[in-house]
């Protein structure tokens, strides 16, 4: 079939490569917005599975109902409370600038704080620390659920300088 514009005579063909060049688009676009829904379908899984995490029971008593899991879920997913678990740690690490290795070294000439200060503050920051382990356990479990607190290896760093810390803190070992 010719077409016929103003006394101008278009191949036949050129319909045709528009046309195929329209189909070749068309397929790239539903190729690329397949690998995003695939990957999209990936994430809303992901957060399925959280959620139905969070429907678990933890330490084997408390369901997703219970009031005291609730505060606690509200809080670990609270940007505030992030937040203020960051500023003790960064705290905490300027007062490790502060807190001489011995007391008993002779001329020791580095700033330090009175000791009063530094104790205090170490007693506060566990406290602090011990109500963020007690929220994420209780958040999403400690060993038994999907996404306990034991199974990332940044928190088994962390329980492992809470246990020594409280440890430090009641003086067990000191002679």
């Amino acid at each position: 079939v010719e077409i016929v514009a103003d006394g101008v005579q278009a191949p036949p063909t050129e319909p045709v490569r528009v046309l195929t060049q329209y189909e070749e688009m068309m397929q790239e676009l539903n190729h690329i917005l397949a690998a995003v829904s695939v990957h999209q379908d990936e994430f809303e899984q992901d957060k399925k599975d959280k959620a139905a995490d969070g429907m678990e029971r933890v330490l084997y008593l408390l369901d997703s109902t219970h009031t005291f899991r609730r505060l606690c879920l509200y809080l670990n997913h609270s940007t505030v409370f992030e937040f203020i678990i960051m500023a003790v740690i960064i705290i905490s690490c300027v007062f490790l600038v502060f807190d001489p290795p011995a007391r008993d070294i002779p001329n020791y000439q580095f700033p330090t704080l009175d000791e009063i200060v530094l104790t205090s503050w170490s007693t506060a920051s566990l406290a602090i620390f011990l109500v963020e382990f007690v929220v994420r356990v209780v958040s999403y479990g400690l060993l038994q659920t999907k996404y306990a607190y034991l199974k990332n290896g940044w928190n088994q760093m962390d329980f492992t300088v809470l246990v020594l810390s409280t440890v430090e803190a009641t003086g067990i070992f000191q002679g």
